[in-house]
């Protein structure tokens, strides 16, 4: 008879005497405060669940820099509106931060799930993609160079 193995997170060091907290699962999400953003979010704090870490990354549009988004008339109410969603879009008892950056969105997620060890990349399928067979511009490219586990959510699953 074989022996029986468990995974390397299927095993359960507690039980061994070793008193170390259990690491959170830490995801990061992207939103664009869109409905469908908003429940991947959902979706992503499911998945995480209550003992979890959320990272909410909303990539500012070409030719928008950090300073428009806290000052500027034109995008500034816009910022507000985007992070007000990510709000209402989680449930509570989540923890969560919102990273807002200047600079491709593909880039911006790979770069925070290095920055803070995450175990995940969640992230919804653009629904004109899925129509031709595709998953979407900025899901294609984070899917092709991440380090971690990348998580792609159809619209019609959230």
């Amino acid at each position: 008879m074989g022996m029986a193995t468990l995974a390397p997170d299927q095993v359960d060091d507690r039980a061994q005497g070793d008193t170390r907290e259990v690491r959170q699962r830490t995801a990061v999400v992207g939103h664009d405060g869109s409905a469908g953003a908003r429940a991947l979010l959902a979706h992503a704090a499911r998945r995480v669940g209550p003992d979890g870490y959320l990272i909410v990354v909303h990539a500012l549009p070409l030719g928008v820099s950090a300073a428009d988004a806290e000052t500027g008339r034109a995008y500034a109410s816009a910022a507000r509106a985007v992070l007000r969603s990510i709000e209402t879009a989680i449930p509570e008892g989540v923890a969560y931060e919102a990273r807002v950056v200047a600079g491709p969105a593909s880039r911006a997620l790979l770069e925070a799930a290095g920055r803070y060890g995450a175990d995940e990349i969640v992230l919804g399928a653009s629904a004109g993609r899925l129509a031709r067979g595709g998953i979407g511009r900025v899901a294609n490219t984070v899917l092709g160079r991440s380090d971690v586990p990348v998580t792609i959510v159809p619209r019609r699953a959230v």
